[in-house]
């Protein structure tokens, strides 16, 4: 039984990461997506745990049933996932609006959701149906339940991450349909109601032919994602989803659904090289960072004065598979003795690498998520300029417009010109439908004139197609820039730091404004709400629920189930921003986060799972509740102290990382985990046996990912880009906080 438990928990655990990673794919996600992705995953779950509350009664089969349905369902969502942007029209490399997103993610995670949370509920009832009178006073099958369903998670979350990514989504999907399927079918035959053995039979039998198919299901899946174009290679690396179509001469790279290098592309390539080389009298030294796999590479090496060129890019995958469709002509580049080939991650490179550059160039995507704007940041363009000589031009674009400019497009454009002006003392601003920055430390390198880039051009033997005296002359014209950078210089923004991330917020907002969501003047009225006023706020809500608690109280109503609910949402929301917050302090302080992601996800669920297995409830009482409220009050202050003084540790092994991380998620996720079980016995004494410990539970477990969902969305998106890390976590202890003001309010001890 408590196998079947931990099963369901391992199928619902990989049904979230095999659904939010195909539905990044298909939606190109940014911080609010991701967030909307995750909160909609955790609020269909808290609603099947909701309704599993309502029974009074559920049988061990019912179950097994239940868990076998759940898993197959889980190739069912990726198939739902992968035909919702055809369903919608959406076009291959198309941004997609905000209310599609949502509309497409509550319909395709609905049923497989459900069923998970319906798991614990009926989880709980059937443990005491086993358990009987053992459990009659207090709630040992929630704790039970609640262990065996975090030990899955923990198992199904780490397999997941590492070996969905091999086999790919389709194949691993079935996989886990078969293992729960076959733990729901055993669930049905060990507990005697053969009727129901049927079901879990018909289902077994069906994913045995679909796993007969699931490869070629992984490609033909994909056809109406590019429709017009046919795909030619199509793999699922740690990093993203990575397909290659072709459409007549024309070969397209795409992670994630986003269009990584079109070959031929010569206006691409010719724009991020020449320019800045040319403005170097003599550049030897170069390092393309992101976007090496197209053209840009040939084109740097044009210039004959390069002795070295670093090219880096994250993914392996990614070249491997440039090489295998694009022509040799492009690829033959990567095998000149000129150039060297870093797959990591390039903020690592530049903590562990002491290699001065002439010429430092940039071809990443725009800031619009935590993990891109690691490279947009104040100590991102410090380290930048460490690595540069004192003679050397640095080189990045983001999207702009080539005409009017709305004042979300300028604030955007600001906040990377202010924050790229604290390391760099001279800094310029090319206008066009992508804004170039150039920075040096030298003055005499920024001279923008087109005749005199194109006489170095020329004197070099540097033929180009698009970087010409018809281009050139129209995006140097001295008014453009002074009027470009008058417009950006005159606005008010913060600067984006790495603890305080403002510039995917500001990204954020630009991205909003292309649909003319009526969001967009609550995304403009937070850009200017003071951190005081979001503390006055959280005030306010813990004082009208004080208020609450004493009128409950003058009416002879027991206050302490409002203590203990309000507790577990506390506990859900600040347990997985504690969670959002490490990963992106992992990312800053030592480079990269990707496969670490997992360590600290499964670092969490098993400190559940310790924390929850730790508890005597036969001695369990309010002290305990408040002593461990206190504990999970004070463990974001913790964390943030860690944070801080990890810092020194940048350019360490990750693996150095991945033990201080992996050890701070398993501690303070064990009060958290701890708090469940404290809860539920409190709840149960205080009911007076009006509703089972099991009903109990699974409400709770509903409560914990509501609180859950919205910690996933407003914190990733709002309170973290706005107010920064140190911040965030300050408001996750004060939250935790309230119920211990509530607890205050209770006359009669439990």
């Amino acid at each position: 039984m408590i196998v079947t438990i931990l099963i369901s928990g391992m199928v619902g655990m990989a049904a979230q990461i095999i659904s939010l990673r195909q539905l990044t794919a298909m939606f190109q996600g940014n911080e609010l997506t991701m967030g909307i992705l995750l909160a909609a995953w955790l609020w269909w779950t808290a609603l099947g745990g909701w309704l599993g509350s309502l029974l009074r009664r559920g049988e061990i089969p019912t179950l097994g049933l239940v868990v076998a349905m759940q898993s197959a369902c889980v190739p069912v969502t990726v198939l739902l996932i992968r035909s919702s942007r055809a369903v919608l029209g959406i076009q291959p490399g198309q941004i997609v609006g905000l209310f599609p997103i949502l509309a497409s993610v509550l319909m395709t995670l609905l049923p497989v959701a459900i069923l998970t949370g319906l798991c614990f509920s009926l989880g709980c009832h059937a443990c005491r149906a086993i358990l009987g009178s053992v459990a009659a006073n207090k709630p040992i099958e929630v704790q039970w339940v609640y262990i065996a369903e975090s030990i899955g998670a923990a198992i199904g979350g780490l397999s997941s991450f590492f070996l969905a990514p091999v086999v790919g989504p389709f194949p691993w999907a079935f996989v886990i349909a078969g293992v729960g399927i076959g733990a729901g079918i055993w669930t049905c035959f060990r507990f005697g109601l053969a009727g129901r053995l049927w079901w879990g039979i018909a289902l077994m039998t069906g994913i045995i032919i679909a796993l007969s198919v699931g490869t070629q299901l992984e490609t033909s899946t994909l056809a109406p994602l590019f429709a017009g174009q046919k795909i030619v290679a199509e793999k699922e690396s740690p990093y993203g989803q990575l397909v290659a179509t072709r459409l007549s001469e024309q070969t397209t790279l795409y992670i994630n659904g986003i269009k990584e290098a079109n070959v031929p592309d010569p206006f691409a390539a010719e724009g991020v090289a020449h320019i800045p080389l040319a403005l170097h009298p003599d550049p030897r030294n170069v390092i393309l960072i992101g976007g090496v796999v197209g053209e840009t590479p040939q084109e740097i090496l044009k210039h004959p004065s390069v002795a070295l060129l670093d090219l880096v890019e994250l993914d392996p995958n990614l070249i491997r598979m440039a090489e295998s469709v694009f022509p040799d002509s492009i690829t033959a580049i990567l095998r000149n003795q000129k150039i060297e080939i870093r797959t990591m991650d390039g903020r690592r490179l530049m903590t562990t690498s002491d290699r001065k550059y002439d010429a430092i160039l940039v071809n990443l995507p725009d800031p619009l998520s935590a993990q891109v704007n690691r490279f947009y940041t104040v100590e991102w363009f410090v380290a930048v300029r460490r690595h540069l000589t004192d003679h050397g031009v640095f080189s990045f674009s983001v999207h702009s417009s080539e005409s009017s400019m709305n004042r979300e497009q300028a604030a955007f454009l600001a906040c990377i010109y202010r924050t790229l002006k604290e390391a760099f003392p001279f800094v310029k601003v090319l206008p066009g439908a992508d804004a170039r920055f150039l920075a040096s430390p030298d003055s005499t390198l920024l001279q923008f004139d087109a005749d005199t880039i194109l006489q170095t051009l020329q004197e070099r033997g540097v033929h180009t197609l698009y970087v010409s005296s018809a281009y050139l002359p129209d995006i140097l014209q001295p008014f453009r820039m002074q009027q470009l950078e008058d417009r950006i210089r005159q606005l008010d923004v913060p600067i984006n730091r790495d603890f305080k991330p403002v510039g995917y917020y500001t990204g954020l907002v630009l991205w909003d404004t292309h649909f003319r969501t009526s969001l967009r003047p609550v995304f403009v009225w937070l850009r200017n709400v003071p951190f005081g006023a979001v503390i006055g706020v959280l005030v306010s809500f813990a004082l009208v629920l004080f208020e609450v608690s004493l009128f409950k109280r003058s009416r002879g109503e027991a206050t302490l189930p409002l203590a203990l609910r309000t507790a577990i949402v506390a506990v859900g929301a600040s347990g997985i921003g504690m969670e959002i917050l490490m990963i992106i302090a992992f990312q800053v302080i030592f480079g990269v986060a990707y496969g670490w992601v997992a360590v600290i996800v499964t670092a969490f669920m098993a400190g559940l799972a310790v924390g929850a297995r730790m508890v005597p409830l036969a001695r369990v009482n309010r002290t305990w509740f408040a002593l461990v409220q206190i504990c999970v009050a004070a463990s974001p202050l913790v964390l943030w102290l860690l944070i801080t003084q990890s810092r020194g540790l940048i350019g360490s092994p990750p693996v150095v990382g991945g033990i201080l991380i992996g050890m701070a998620g398993l501690i303070v996720s064990g009060f958290g985990g701890a708090q469940f079980p404290i809860a539920a016995s409190l709840l149960m004494a205080a009911s007076g046996g009006k509703r089972s410990s099991a009903q109990l539970g699974g409400g709770l477990y509903a409560l914990d990912l509501i609180g859950s969902s919205i910690g996933a969305i407003v914190l990733s998106a709002f309170i973290v880009p706005l107010w920064g890390l140190g911040n965030a976590l300050i408001l996750m202890a004060l939250l935790n906080l309230i119920p211990l003001a509530l607890l205050s309010g209770v006359k009669r001890p439990v």
